[in-house]
């Protein structure tokens, strides 16, 4: 899947191989070039494969408390830290000066008939919690304390401005070894 150009997803075609796929996801400089996969919960795809083979590699995947159509202000979509680069293996990447300095700082989301563009605003190490995985909010003051903590977190020289207005993305990984999470959120600035 990684080599394959934006221009030639093709979602009803992935769907025939599996009907779990909702979205395809690409982060610009990074190796992350894959269908995400959403099931009834957080467990199946931490060790099933995109063909539903028993795998430790596991899929990329969406929070299954998520709208699959990225309505929800908080859209979280997990993977592997694998070592061999894949999955979010190089998730790293957004953690270097040489990612801040060339990068678009883009995400792409593509799902069946509409494309998302997200800009990363934010991204941090964190001891394994929740509180950043939070989809469901209370009120605009509810979700800006949120973007507040989020943004503060924030470790890159990057522009980092977002309002309860935006809807984001969250992805998250383990950090080396496992014990702890490497985050990277972005804001949706455009949808075609």
């Amino acid at each position: 899947f990684a080599s394959t150009s934006l221009e030639n997803v093709n979602m009803a075609g992935l769907k025939t191989q599996n009907s779990d796929v909702v979205a395809w996801i690409s982060v610009d400089g990074t190796n992350i070039n894959y269908p995400v996969v959403q099931t009834s919960n957080n467990d199946y795809y931490l060790n099933h494969s995109f063909y539903k083979y028993k795998t430790y590699n596991g899929w990329v995947f969406m929070d299954y408390r998520n709208s699959y159509n990225f309505e929800d202000n908080n859209t979280i979509i997990y993977g592997h830290n694998l070592l061999n680069k894949t999955a979010f293996g190089s998730l790293e990447n957004v953690f270097t000066k040489k990612w801040v300095e060339n990068s678009n700082k883009s995400i792409v989301v593509i799902t069946e008939g509409k494309t998302y563009y997200f800009t990363v605003f934010s991204a941090y190490y964190t001891s394994p919690e929740t509180y950043y995985l939070q989809n469901v909010f209370y009120g605009e003051d509810s979700y800006q304390a949120f973007l507040n903590t989020i943004r503060s977190r924030n470790i890159l020289a990057i522009d980092n401005s977002v309002s309860v207005n935006d809807k984001i993305i969250t992805l998250s990984t383990c950090n080396d070894g496992s014990s702890g999470r490497k985050v990277v959120h972005a804001k949706l600035v455009a949808v075609y």
